[in-house]
């Protein structure tokens, strides 16, 4: 906050001038500046600096005009103040050490954590993963069910259908990035895998994560979408894990009938997009609705899987169920 600077005794010219005008008590001026009464009594004595806002605002509340001032910024007045809190501190205690005394403290203050089992903490280094198909279904699967948090990020799945499919998360994740997945829990039909690391959470923000996916509409990276098999693996990320695989059953005017159907849903418009445009690109005949994208034209589903596939055993077996029981009706 800017503050206004008075040549010696102008600030108390200023504020007598107010009282005078105003015929308000201290306090009453604090609840108009928002500030205690005690304050306006510093500020009149000069003990301290005003606000430049407050000082504007009782200007032109009470038609008294401004004495010549100066304005000094915040940033100013904070590196003023940290040489002077660095004088007295040196004037203090003398030099705090050089590099070498810092560094042997660190080692030192390690060794007492770890001894008395305080949990010290280091930054954890990964592996920068370079542009690929493993990272890029790595982003569509934190696109799809994956959060952000500050110091870690996490992965929400089904506790009693992703079980296998979480062991596929975890190895890609210790893959790509060296670091070992530690924290997985269960909470009644959620399961959790959670991945603790301040470098991974920048490395996943940088290539464009963030957050609050919904709330910031945060789309696929540039250089998944300008890659088709890059685009192909993201894509299979997304639906693994936002996606769903389920008989569609139809009335028809003689017959009931029954069809697979595969379906993306989410509320980002901008995923929403990729799914449909690489769907398109495919050669496949996706419908759009406002928060999901479903394929159940023809054999769409069964060249959904013969191009992309799945890494989460449970769509693969439920398509499988649904062809086998295809075949039956059709024996039968």
């Amino acid at each position: 906050m800017n503050r206004i600077i008075f040549k010696k005794g102008l600030q108390n010219k200023f504020l007598l001038e107010i009282k005078q005008a105003s015929l308000l008590s201290d306090e009453e001026l604090g609840n108009i500046c928002g500030v205690h009464g005690h304050t306006i009594g510093d500020w009149r004595r000069e003990k301290s600096t005003m606000p430049l806002n407050v000082a504007d605002k009782l200007s032109k509340k009470f038609n008294i005009e401004l004495p010549t001032h100066k304005i000094e910024s915040l940033s100013l007045r904070l590196g003023r103040a940290g040489k002077i809190g660095g004088k007295a501190r040196f004037k203090k205690y003398g030099i705090l050490g050089d590099i070498e005394s810092r560094r042997r403290g660190g080692i030192k203050s390690q060794l007492t954590h770890k001894l008395l089992g305080t949990d010290f903490k280091q930054r954890k280094q990964i592996n920068k993963a370079r542009n690929s198909c493993d990272l890029a279904e790595f982003i569509g699967i934190m696109l799809g069910d994956g959060g952000i948090a500050n110091y870690q990020i996490s992965v929400a799945l089904n506790s009693s259908t992703d079980l296998e499919y979480s062991k596929f998360v975890i190895k890609l994740a210790e893959k790509l990035f060296g670091l070992k997945v530690r924290k997985l829990y269960r909470k009644r039909t959620c399961l959790q895998i959670y991945i603790s690391g301040i470098e991974l959470v920048e490395y996943l923000m940088k290539q464009g994560l963030s957050q609050n996916k919904v709330l910031n509409q945060v789309g696929v990276p540039l250089w998944i979408k300008e890659n088709i098999n890059y685009s192909k693996v993201c894509l299979r990320g997304l639906i693994d894990t936002d996606g769903s695989v389920y008989v569609d059953r139809h009335k028809g005017v003689k017959n009931d009938y029954s069809s697979v159907c595969l379906d993306f849903s989410n509320h980002s418009q901008s995923l929403l997009d990729f799914v449909f445009d690489t769907l398109i690109l495919l050669g496949l005949h996706p419908q759009k609705y406002k928060y999901s994208i479903k394929l159940r034209i023809g054999n769409d589903v069964k060249k959904y899987f013969k191009l992309i596939s799945s890494s989460n055993p449970k769509h693969i077996k439920r398509f499988k169920l649904f062809l086998r029981n295809k075949e039956r009706s059709h024996s039968g």
